[in-house]
């Protein structure tokens, strides 16, 4: 695997798309994380929409949202995210 396999747009591309890829993720405290993103969709139950949450399998806090099919953003728990080409095999 080399580090330059990784994903520089994910910003923009459709969560079902990162959702099982290998991230690595530092914490605002310092604390990285190296593990696959998994996804969970919730639908507000007044019908105004959804909210995707990728997250580290064992870590409760996601790493990234995305509201209503918007752009994927970064949880304020996190300082900084890489994210890898690469799934489990």
């Amino acid at each position: 695997m080399n580090v330059h396999d990784h994903i520089t747009d994910w910003q923009h591309l459709p969560s079902s798309f990162l959702a099982g890829k290998r991230a690595i993720a530092t914490t605002v405290e310092g604390t990285t994380i190296d593990g696959f993103l998994q996804s969970m969709t919730t639908k507000f139950s007044n019908g105004s929409g959804s909210m995707v949450q990728l997250f580290f399998g064992g870590v409760f806090q996601p790493v990234i949202i995305s509201l209503n099919g918007g752009e994927n953003q970064l949880c304020r728990a996190y300082d900084s995210i890489l994210i890898l080409n690469e799934v489990k095999r």
